[in-house]
């Protein structure tokens, strides 16, 4: 019986489930600031972090509800950025796992102007999503 393989977002290589990039990862890790780096790291976002994993299957719901595609996520997504909406930073209901296509999709979404309705959609997604699953 094979190993459940999947592909790295950012370069396509291919890891076993549950296995991070180590390129990607490392790269991505170097672009934050020491305030981010401080909170990326700490316990309770770590903590967080894997629960909203958890509570997503793992899968980008993004590509699952706008096109029917299922997806391993690869990034835990502030829904209200933590420079928006600090208070909101370890809620899970502020946060939902995207692939990294998704999460540049949303972020692109926010530039155009259509912030509101993309926070309220992808609110309302995660809860639909998690209020299903259990």
């Amino acid at each position: 019986m094979g190993m459940l393989m999947k592909h790295c977002d950012r370069c396509h290589r291919q890891l076993h489930i549950g296995e991070k990039c180590p390129d990607c990862f490392r790269a991505r890790n170097k672009s934050y600031t020491n305030a981010a780096d401080n909170f990326y790291r700490s316990p309770e976002w770590l903590k967080v972090r894997e629960q909203c994993i958890r509570l997503c299957c793992g899968l980008d719901l993004y590509s699952l509800y706008v096109n029917d595609t299922i997806e391993y996520g690869f990034t835990v997504h502030h829904i209200e950025p933590v420079e928006v909406s600090p208070q909101l930073r370890l809620e899970q209901s502020n946060l939902i796992y995207l692939s990294e296509r998704s999460h540049q999709t949303i972020h692109a979404l926010y530039k155009q102007g259509k912030y509101k309705e993309t926070v309220i959609f992808l609110k309302n997604i995660k809860e639909k999503f998690v209020q299903g699953a259990g």
